[in-house]
C-alpha cells in the first residue's frame, strides 16, 4: 500500500516558507509483534532545502477503551441489589 501527501505550504518561524511532501509504502505488517515497516521519502523546498528517505520500523500500541466494558457503576450495583 502506498500514501502520497500531496506538496502543501508551510511556513516555520526559524526555517520561513518551504513546500514540504511526502510519500510512504507499508511493505510489512506483523499483528503479533504490532509493528509495520516500509519505505518513506520526504522534501522541503524554498527557504530550506532538504530532502530524506530511508526504510523504517514503526510500532503501534495498543489502545485502551475510555471505559472498562467490564467495570460496572456503584449506582447500577446498588440497583441491582435491591
Amino acid at each position: 500500500m502506498r500514501l502520497k501527501v500531496e506538496p502543501f505550504y508551510a511556513n516555520w518561524a526559524v526555517i520561513g516558507n518551504v513546500i514540504a511532501g511526502a510519500k510512504l509504502s507499508f511493505d510489512q505488517l506483523d499483528m503479533r509483534g504490532r509493528t509495520f515497516t516500509g519505505y518513506y521519502q520526504v522534501s522541503f523546498f524554498g527557504t530550506g532545502n532538504a530532502a530524506g528517505s530511508g526504510y523504517y520500523r514503526a510500532r503501534f500500541e495498543a489502545v485502551k477503551p475510555a471505559v472498562d466494558p467490564g467495570a460496572v457503576s456503584e449506582s447500577a450495583q446498588a440497583s441491582a441489589e435491591r
